[in-house]
């Protein structure tokens, strides 16, 4: 194994990704805690209330190619968060990284925003994070790192 792939998969954490299309495919569990998940929404926002205290997050893959050195694309994960204001928190992250477990406890000064949104969690004024298709307020390592 060369120094430069050492570098690029242990430190860097990069790998080769083909670009092929990958479906991904509900479990019967999954789809019926996603119908139950929205059902719970539709009763919380019926009244328009709450609207204000969603914290919405999400991930998006970018592929980096260089066709002059003839190499596959290496991935790398974007991740942000907003609210109805606007951006809260972005972050670029190495593949492998993404998961939100792992992520949380690596940025080490959220930026001011976020840090509103974690007070206003604290002192008890009911943020909603939603991370794509995840429930994040259900895993306790995610509830230990926002409190």
């Amino acid at each position: 194994m060369s120094q430069v792939y050492q570098i690029f998969r242990e430190y860097l954490a990069v790998r080769k990704f083909c670009t092929r299309w990958i479906p991904h495919n509900f479990t019967e569990t999954q789809k019926f805690r996603g119908n139950d998940w929205c059902h719970e929404m539709i009763q919380i926002f019926a009244g328009g209330d709450a609207n204000y205290d969603i914290v919405r997050g999400d991930e998006s893959l970018i592929y980096c190619y260089d066709p002059k050195a003839k190499r596959q694309s290496a991935e790398w994960v974007f991740f942000f968060e907003w609210d109805w204001k606007g951006i809260i928190r972005y972050e670029l992250l190495r593949w492998g990284n993404h998961q939100l477990e792992t992520l949380l406890p690596t940025t080490d000064e959220p930026q001011a925003r976020s840090r509103e949104k974690q007070l206003e969690l604290i002192n008890g004024k009911g943020v909603i994070f939603h991370h794509d298709d995840a429930s994040p307020h259900t895993s306790l390592t995610t509830q230990q790192i926002w409190r």
